[in-house]
Parts: C-alpha cells; structure tokens; sequence
C-alpha cells in the first residue's frame, strides 16, 4: 500500500513537472544526477542535445547499468526518469541509465513515413556509442516513448531487433505505417536473444483502437517465443493520462521477475536460492546480475533475525561478504549474527574484520563495546 501510495504522488508530481514544458535551453548543465549533452551530428547535419540521467550511486561505485532511451525530453524524459526511480528505490527493478532524446522537429523525425529513418540511424550511430563509450553501461537497452514517440519507438525497435533489448510505447501512432513494418514473417528470424515488447492505449481518439488491435495481432502471430509481449488498453484513460500509466506499467512487466521473494519455507539454503535466482536473470537479460547488498541481502537478512533463523541470516551474509569482500557493513552484521548464537569468538574475529575496513564503522564499535563490558 506505501509503495502504491509513494509511487502515484511521484507521479502526479512528475506529470505537473513534465508538462511545465520549459525550454532545453533554460536547464542548467547539471541536473538530478546527470548532465545535458551536445552531439555534433554528422547524419542530422546539425547540434542535437541529450539528458542523461544518472542513478545516485553512479559516481560511488564501478557498476554498469542497462540504459533506457526514450523520445520527447526534457518534458517526457523526466516523468519516465521519476517512475523508473520509485521502481528502483522498492527494488522493483534495477538502477539504470535514462538518456533523454530531443528533435527541433517532432512531427518529421518521430513520424516512420518521414524522418524516422533519419533520426533511428542518429540514434543507432551516433547517440548509443557516444553513451557506451562515455558511460558504464550493459548491454540491455530500452526505447520508450508516447503517442508519435511511442510511435517512433516501435519504429525502431522492429527495425533494429539486434540492437534494441525491449520497447515501452504508450498511445503509440500512426499504427498504419507500423503494421506493415510489422508484417513481414521473417522480421523476427535473427533474434536469438530475450525481447521484450509493451504497448498500451487509453479511452481517446488520437489513436484508433481498431489500428491497435491489428497491430497486435500482427505482432502475435509473427512473434518467436523468446518475444516477450503485452497490449493493455487503459479504459477511462486519455491520451495525456496514459502517458503515466503507460512508462508504470510497462516498466512493471519488463521487471515483473526481479524481485526476489523469501518463500515462507525455506526449502534450500538461502545462498542457493539466491544465487538460482540471479542466475535465471542473467540469463534472461544477457548480463551478469548480483543481488544489491543494502536492497536484497541486508533486508533478508534482518527478516531472517527476526524469524530467529540466524543459521540462515550466517549463511546469507557470509555469501554477501563473497560477493562484496570490502563490504565492512556486512561483517559488522555477520558478527551481531554470531552474537545471537553465542559464538562470541567468531563475532569478535569479525567486528575486527569490520573495523579493519572502516574503523569508524559505528555498528562494529558498539557490538564491540557491548563484548567487552
């Protein structure tokens, strides 16, 4: 219920924040946790701008992240950045590199039977490799995009299946043009690899619900089984509105497998459950997947304690220590286990672990403290 609560005021703040359209011009260099950039385009022969927003902990560690592109910034840019944000703050999914792309021509660039093909090839050669070359990235990415700019995501999700892991397109049109890109049965005959597709539609008249459904049932039956995909139609919804529901939920389903769940039994040990896990995750998403200490192993952990299971909480903090060995935070955890157990020398060998890697660890000073009065 929090998280439901949290998630829509974040929204409805972004939507106000989205739509107070202001020039890119009027952004300063720095913003959120990312900057705005100028590409020096050869294939659109002049100066484009792209936000690139930047998880929180990017400049505090070495990882790499999955990036998403999406059309229409700064306006719809920042909403999409404000609701993968809540979705990674309730690990929902993974933190993640949000690249925001602008046109000084919308109805040209975005539209398939006019300049798409013009700006895809600016996107597919100029933008990705500027962001692969300048930033941490994996190689899972994402196009999204509403109503022309869902439109245009579609557009060049089919046409560049190697390149483009998933597709986020809300309202999308015009679906006449699509669906022909759409047709052929060997669209799909190259792709070895997971996809992902989502598309919705609200209650409007900007797009037709007659053009959305044959587009759907296009991409049904020419779709291989490693094609994941979804068409919703948000009833009561406009075109503006659905703009919101439609980055939530799709994001949702991409990520519908990511968060791990401690079953009531545990059945196996927990490293193991874990490690299973990521594994499938790694697989599906072509790129090696650990779980986040503070967001998935210290959690767990502390509902083990309080279930009384610290054979469990020992076992699954000693295999968060394998994966992050600098991790002081988790020793000084592991020896507070060991603690509750009564094997005070293996607490004590860890506090000093702990402290040996931070010794201004509060934590470790206070179970220290504790031991020794």
């Amino acid at each position: 219920m929090y998280r439901s609560k949290l998630l829509k005021k974040i929204i409805f703040l972004s939507i106000l924040i989205a739509f107070s359209v202001l020039p890119a011009q009027d952004f300063p260099n720095e913003f959120l946790n990312g900057q705005i950039k100028t590409i020096d385009s050869k294939i659109l022969q002049k100066e484009r701008t792209i936000f690139i927003y930047l998880p929180t902990d990017y400049d505090d560690t070495t990882r790499k992240y999955p990036v998403h592109y999406v059309t229409d910034a700064p306006a719809t840019a920042n909403l999409y950045f404000d609701i993968q944000r809540v979705h990674t703050f309730v690990n929902a999914m993974p933190s993640s590199i949000v690249v925001g792309l602008s046109s000084d021509n919308r109805e040209y660039h975005m539209h398939p039977d006019k300049g798409a093909k013009l700006y895809m090839d600016f996107l597919r050669q100029e933008v990705v490799p500027f962001i692969d070359t300048n930033y941490r990235t994996h190689p899972f990415r994402t196009i999204a995009g509403h109503s022309l700019g869902g439109g245009f995501s579609i557009y060049t999700f089919l046409s560049n299946m190697d390149l483009f892991n998933a597709c986020i397109a809300g309202s999308p049109y015009p679906l006449e043009f699509l669906s022909d890109l759409a047709s052929p049965q060997d669209l799909f005959k190259n792709m070895s690899d997971y996809r992902f597709f989502f598309s919705s539609i609200g209650t409007e008249k900007d797009v037709s619900e007659g053009h959305f459904k044959q587009f759907q049932n296009i991409l049904i039956k020419n779709a291989p089984q490693n094609l994941d995909y979804l068409f919703t139609i948000h009833k009561g919804e406009d075109h503006i509105s659905n703009i919101a529901l439609n980055f939530q939920n799709g994001l949702k389903s991409l990520y519908s497998d990511w968060t791990f769940v401690l079953p009531d039994t545990l059945d196996k040990p927990i490293d193991r459950l874990l490690t299973a896990h990521y594994q499938k995750l790694s697989e599906k998403m072509g790129y090696p997947i650990e779980p986040d200490q503070w967001k998935v192993i210290f959690p767990l952990m502390d509902t083990l304690a309080k279930q009384g299971n610290f054979k469990s909480a020992i076992r699954l903090l000693t295999y968060g220590i394998d994966l992050y060995p600098q991790s002081d935070q988790a020793y000084a955890f592991l020896a507070r286990a060991y603690m509750s157990t009564g094997k005070i020398d293996s607490a004590k060998s860890n506090i000093d672990k702990a402290l040996s890697i931070n010794p201004q660890n509060s934590y470790a000073l206070e179970l220290k403290d504790k031991l020794n009065n």
